[in-house]
Formats: structure tokens, sequence, C-alpha cells
């Protein structure tokens, strides 16, 4: 009797435990792929915020890699979008996508670069190791460990003389032992390369309702914006499916 073939197994990598701290954060993926030997061994955040692929893919070496999509939000007066830029490749630690798999960030692990990769639809905060050394064989130069994905805002207006309003991102973080919920740091997840231009948007908003921005009438109008954002990003989705569907039909015999 045949033996089936064993699929390769890249060497196990150590799982980084969830209290060690990033540094540096915020590292532009350009500078990191650049030159990953400055970086070796370091745990580090992304500059940038990214829409990650659905289904990862396996390596001849059994290591697994994924898609993903520079990302951020757009708010308009009555819609919100997510807005997509240049895309990527990363590898992604093995204990970590079962952890996503589980809650259902993943369709599945398939033997090949999807054609069209189909995306999360929340910008997300991503942690990446760099490895030690150069990689070897296909691996890329780091693998991501952590994603903090964007949930909702759960915005407030403080003060009494003079009125602020702080933007809050509620986020849920997966890592390799498994999912939290919270608030995103707010210094980190407002920069310009981040949701920094849905930040922006909210204050100007705030601005032309400053006479009358009760708690209760803010609230009220950030629950609207959840709702256009939740919108936005289902039709996103619903847009990249009928994309897919027009790929694969394209592939087909006629």
């Amino acid at each position: 009797k045949m033996l089936e073939p064993k699929t390769p197994q890249a060497p196990e990598d150590e799982t980084v435990p969830d209290d060690v701290k990033p540094s540096p954060r915020n590292l532009p993926l350009g500078k990191l792929l650049a030159n990953p030997e400055a970086y070796a061994g370091k745990l580090v955040t992304l500059e940038q915020t990214y829409c990650v692929g659905t289904t990862p893919w396996r390596m001849p070496d059994g290591s697994l890699r994924v898609a993903l999509i520079e990302s951020d939000l757009e708010l308009m007066d009555k819609s919100a979008r997510v807005r997509m830029r240049n895309s990527f490749e990363l590898d992604l630690d093995r204990r970590f996508a079962d952890q996503l798999k589980a809650h259902g960030q993943l369709d599945g692990i398939v033997e090949s670069r999807p054609n069209s990769p189909r995306w999360i639809m929340k910008p997300a905060n991503l942690t990446v190791r760099v490895f030690d050394s150069p990689a070897g064989g296909q691996r890329t130069p780091a693998r991501i460990v952590r994603i903090e994905f964007f949930n909702e805002f759960k915005n407030e207006v403080r003060g009494t003389a003079k009125r602020i309003l702080v933007v809050r991102y509620q986020t849920e973080t997966v890592t390799a032992t498994g999912k939290t919920s919270g608030f995103g740091i707010e210094d980190e997840w407002k920069k310009t390369t981040k949701l920094g231009h849905a930040h922006n948007q909210f204050q100007r908003f705030f601005e032309g309702m400053r006479s009358a921005a009760s708690q209760m009438r803010w609230a009220a109008f950030s629950s609207q914006m959840n709702k256009m954002i939740t919108e936005g990003t289902r039709q996103a989705a619903a847009a990249d499916a009928a994309n897919q569907n027009r790929v694969r039909q394209s592939m087909l015999p006629r």
C-alpha cells in the first residue's frame, strides 16, 4: 500500500507571550522589508492599519503566508467605506492562525495562493516578530503574531466650560493564546497612517454640532456612524465576494 506524501512542516516557531511589549512601535512595513537585519528578533507593530486575507496558504516548507492590504476608514455624511491601497504578504504564525480560525476570522488554509484574496473587512493593527536571522527558503522576514481588529467607535463628549470630543476605538485582539476585547491606544490609532482620517472627520463633525453637543445627542450620532461603518464594510465584503465570483467564472472552460 502506497503511503500518502506528508505535508512539509517548517520548524515550529516560538510562541510570543501576550505580555511582551512591542518595540519599536509603528514601523513602516517597507522599511522592515528593506532592512530586516536591523530589527532581527524584535517584536514590532506596523505603521499602518491593514485588512488581512481570509485564506492563508501553505508554502512548500510548511509555513503559512497571508495577504495584507493597507486600509483605513472614510466617513461621509450618510455613508462610510473602507479605503484600500497597497498589498503585501507576510508569514503567519501557525498557532496564531489556529486562533483566528477558531474565532471565525479565517475561511481555512489552502495549498496555493488565492488568485484574488478575500479580506476581513476590519482595519487592523498588526504586530509581527522579525526572524532572528535572514529568513531561509521562501519565508518572509517576519511573521504576524498578533492582530488588533477595529470594531467600532465609542466616542465621548467631556468637559463643561469647553466641551471636547474623545474618539475611542473599541478593538478585539487575537493572539496565539486567545482573544480579548478592549480599547485601542488612542494616540496610536489616531495617527494619519492608521484611522487618523476618520478621527479628524469626527472632530470636524463635532465642531459643527458643538452648540448642541450633549452626550446624549453625540451618542446617538456616534451610533448612527457605527451603523454606517458596519453597512459600508458589509457592502465592501459583498463587492469583494462578487469580484471573487467573477474571477472564478472567468477561469471556467467555455
